[in-house]
């Protein structure tokens, strides 16, 4: 019977001891930013919304962007409750970073169902060489704004050392679908800061297709695609690279001297793919 216990022990030993590696290398291997998923405008389809989220949780990423329009109508407390059911399982492993949308309308119910950086209204992420800058263009972002004055000193201190600098915005700079929105404005005032400080890439929301643009060498690129009503392509641009009028995701994996972006149909067929060289 002793010698029993003694083996029982041991072998608990041996096991907790396996568990703890394990549980070490996992930490490890999680604490360096390499895999971001990234998608928008889910809106109300539950279903289609879902589903992408089934699809790239297999990736493992340690960072999950939305582009904006995560649900229909932003003061709905009934709409959050679904959309935080839906995005439970990533939210436990991964950083959920959302910029609002239109549809969110600056609601309460908004800033009270995410953790965000202060000041929360607009924010900024880095880590690993990347630099990640959350803009709200809901609100005012011209040259006299708080908001651009935010962005232009994070990018004044933090750009000589960043590898990658990535922008996320819900209205598109550039666009070739059905929704101009704030385009002009945006090419009037951010556009210029970006291309001051070379910016990476820009990643939008609000027209739902995907799409890739590349001006003055920064990537433009629009994943909408997440569950509202399709737009197919309306104008033609020399700078639109790809449209894609369909549910996707998109998938970055950070390298050493480049970022690899795969895109996904909801079905995980690879449909187009690009890189992002790093600034260094």
């Amino acid at each position: 019977m002793n010698l029993f216990i003694i083996k029982y022990k041991i072998t608990l030993l041996i096991i907790s001891s396996v568990l703890l590696s394990f549980s070490y290398l996992s930490a490890q291997d999680t604490s360096k930013i390499r895999t971001i998923a990234i998608y928008g405008d889910t809106r109300s389809n539950y279903i289609t919304h879902q589903k992408i989220i089934n699809d790239f949780i297999p990736y493992h990423p340690q960072i999950v962007i939305h582009t904006g329009d995560e649900v229909y109508v932003g003061f709905l407390k009934k709409q959050w409750k679904t959309f935080n059911k839906i995005t439970a399982e990533i939210r436990k492993t991964a950083l959920y970073f959302p910029v609002p949308g239109n549809h969110e309308m600056e609601a309460k119910e908004y800033y009270d169902n995410f953790n965000l950086p202060e000041p929360k209204k607009w924010y900024f992420y880095e880590k690993d060489g990347l630099l990640l800058l959350f803009i709200n263009t809901n609100l005012d972002f011209d040259v006299n704004s708080q908001q651009y004055a935010y962005f232009s000193k994070i990018l004044e201190e933090k750009s000589k050392t960043a590898s990658y600098i990535i922008a996320i915005t819900h209205h598109p700079p550039y666009s070739t679908g059905p929704h101009k929105g704030k385009a002009a404005e945006l090419q009037k005032t951010l556009v210029p800061l970006f291309e001051k400080y070379h910016v990476s890439a820009v990643f939008s929301g609000h027209v739902h297709a995907f799409e890739h643009s590349v001006a003055k060498s920064i990537h433009y690129v629009i994943t909408g695609g997440g569950g509202a009503t399709l737009h197919p392509q309306k104008y033609k641009s020399s700078i639109s690279k790809k449209y894609y009028c369909g549910y996707h995701y998109c998938i970055l994996n950070i390298l050493k001297d480049k970022i690899q972006l795969n895109v996904y149909d909801d079905n995980n067929n690879l449909i187009y793919n690009f890189d992002i060289n790093s600034r260094k």
